[in-house]
């Protein structure tokens, strides 16, 4: 109404200002722009329309203070209707009322929104009852329980009965009882025979002689009972239900024949039936006596075939072993006297250059001498390995080590391999280990550490152990290790440092080695 009152006014003040004789200069055009009220605005729709929007609809119409039409706000549509034309209009009805429940073929339906795009509440699919349970006033409730599990067994007396549906309700019973037929009993539900088993399926067993049997079911009844007697084979016994060879011997036994023969049988498969027996009679060579089945000569063994050893008693001479004379033993054979000037070397049996005589030293020129230390070799007996035995080696060269030193396991690594490449043209290497690598000089600890050092370097000169450097101490000036000495033929110290100079010792060596 007010609106209405506003318009009004301004038409009357406009016919005023066209009255004659009255003009009023507005200084422009008395036109105004289309679509306006003149107050500014402009409509947003027409008069009594509407469009949809989302899930509702919106109408056009005058819904603030200026005098435009515009859209109002967006009126949703119900659930079961949808917005079509700027109208909402009803798409389905609901069918009955959400989480109501009721009976239908022998189950439950339950009301819910269950039809995907649709919004209106629909029966579900019915549910149906346990088998022992009907459906009233939308609930599955019991009518009666099973008395047994369908299918089971059980003895009744010597009868037996199954659980099944036996009457008008949907419940199990037991029912349809059976008698055993004669010579059975029911035992858990099942029919069986009067008896049991007296061992285990295809067991088998010996027989008095050489005879067995195998335990199974020979008869009428189910039960596990021993059959026939089945025999062996010839050659053959029976041994925990089993025909094996009735063995005269034990493979590769050997025994002797006695008697006044020296003679030999071995056991064998001599007539290829599988079994072992004793072979024929094998004869020993003249000399040769049988002893716990073997041919060994009739005469004692002296010594090692082409071992040597030194005469003594005041000649220097030498002699080697071997089978010398009629029998078939090993003896020493004749003396064979070193040439003049030449000694018998007791470790080898060969003869060889004396030792220099004195006077000895521990220092550069001087002449060594003959220390004795004990071989270092795995499962060593305490054989000792001496300066003499170099004499005949061009050069000598001498390593006192210990375990813990860099320096010396650095020079092991290589050491074998400049061994080999002199060997034949004259050099001597002796390694002497005074410590281990956890400081430890014992004689035990030594020994142990020489065998580790040898299959670890693959060495095969000689490695002594002088425990706590007793015999070598006073070779040192400085007390530095390694110490390193070279001798020559004569055994004059030609070289002597406490250190490693892998190049300077190599010079000294070929330069003696060169003489």
């Amino acid at each position: 109404m007010n609106r209405l009152i506003f318009r009004w006014v301004l038409l009357v003040l406009a016919g005023l200002l066209l009255l004659p004789g009255c003009a009023w200069e507005t200084g422009g055009s008395t036109n105004t722009d289309a679509g306006t009220d003149g107050e500014g605005c402009a409509d947003d729709c027409e008069a009594g329309e509407s469009a949809c929007e989302g899930e509702g609809y919106k109408s056009c119409g005058q819904y603030d203070d200026d005098a435009c039409l515009e859209w109002s706000e967006v009126i949703p549509c119900a659930r079961q209707e949808t917005c079509e034309d700027g109208r909402c209009a009803t798409v389905c009805t609901d069918e009955c009322q959400e989480g109501s429940r009721r009976c239908r073929d022998d189950g439950v339906q339950e009301c819910g929104f269950l039809d995907q795009g649709n919004p209106c509440l629909v029966w579900g699919e019915s549910t149906a009852c346990a088998r022992n349970e009907i459906c009233e006033d939308g609930e599955c409730v019991t009518i009666c329980d099973d008395d047994c599990v369908e299918g089971n067994k059980r003895c009744q007396d010597n009868d037996y009965e199954v659980c099944a549906d036996c009457d008008e309700d949907p419940c199990m019973e037991w029912g349809g009882r059976t008698a055993c037929e004669y010579g059975m009993l029911c035992d858990e539900g099942e029919c069986v025979f009067d008896c049991s088993d007296v061992c285990e399926l295809d067991a088998t067993r010996c027989d008095v002689g050489e005879a067995y049997e195998v335990c199974g079911q020979f008869d009428n009844d189910e039960c596990l009972e021993w059959g026939g007697l089945t025999n062996c084979d010839a050659n053959l016994v029976c041994v925990d239900g089993a025909c094996v060879c009735d063995d005269e011997c034990q493979s590769r036994d050997r025994r002797c024949v006695g008697g006044g023969i020296e003679a030999f049988e071995q056991c064998v498969d001599l007539d290829g039936d599988g079994c072992l027996e004793w072979s024929d009679q094998t004869v020993c060579s003249p000399q040769y006596l049988c002893e716990a089945g073997m041919c060994v000569p009739d005469c004692i063994q002296e010594c090692s075939q082409d071992s040597r050893r030194c005469v003594g008693g005041g000649v220097e001479a030498y002699q080697v072993c071997g089978d010398f004379d009629e029998d078939v033993c090993r003896e020493w054979g004749v003396q064979v006297e070193c040439d003049p000037g030449l000694v018998c070397n007791p470790t080898t049996g060969s003869c060889r250059n004396p030792y220099p005589a004195g006077p000895y030293g521990t220092h550069y020129g001087d002449t060594m001498e003959n220390m004795c230390l004990e071989d270092g070799l795995c499962n060593s007996n305490g054989e000792m390995i001496c300066m003499d035995e170099y004499v005949d080696r061009k050069a000598t060269l001498i390593m006192v080590h210990s375990g813990w030193c860099p320096s010396c396991n650095q020079q092991m690594q290589g050491i074998e391999q400049f061994y080999q490449t002199y060997v034949d043209q004259g050099l001597g290497i002796l390694q002497v280990l005074i410590e281990d690598d956890a400081y430890n000089g014992s004689r035990q600890a030594l020994l142990d550490y020489a065998c580790k050092e040898i299959k670890m370097y693959h060495l095969t000169f000689p490695v002594a152990i002088d425990p706590g450097g007793r015999v070598t101490n006073k070779f040192f000036d400085q007390g530095y290790i390694p110490l390193n000495m070279i001798v020559d033929q004569s055994m004059v110290i030609r070289y002597k440092v406490e250190g490693w100079d892998p190049a300077a010792i190599e010079a000294v060596v070929q330069q003696l080695l060169s003489r």
